[in-house]
């Protein structure tokens, strides 16, 4: 049997539960939203792994570190929903920019049939 170690850090911020997968994730894309869309399949496999039960549960938030796109961006972002998770998820981002990590940017959203992705781009500093 395989076993991987996969670091990640929880966080809960007004309600919204949140788990940031430490490590980067190689998705391939030049955007953020190339990212997001290429990552689906791996990143949705890792998200339902980690965020659901017995590791998690149906609300939780997951957002995974890629390789930057934009230039002087420490890293990027994509993170996703599970179907029945709430739409909204500005308490979740907020997490994530008052988190250990460096700021992040929000680039945009879209709904899609296995829940809502997010994309983000992250620069150092305040």
């Amino acid at each position: 049997m395989m076993q991987r170690a996969i670091r990640t850090i929880d966080y809960h911020l007004a309600g919204e539960p949140l788990r940031i997968v430490l490590g980067r994730q190689v998705v391939e894309g030049c955007t953020m939203a190339e990212k997001a869309a290429n990552g689906e399949t791996i990143l949705g496999r890792q998200r339902d792994f980690l965020v659901t039960e017995p590791r998690g549960h149906a609300e939780m938030f997951g957002a995974f570190l890629t390789d930057p796109v934009s230039a002087g961006s420490a890293f990027g972002c994509c993170s996703s929903t599970r179907p029945r998770a709430a739409a909204s998820r500005g308490p979740a981002a907020t997490g994530r920019s008052r988190s250990p990590l460096p700021r992040l940017s929000r680039v945009g959203s879209k709904v899609t049939k296995g829940g809502t992705k997010s994309v983000w781009t992250c620069r150092w500093g305040r």
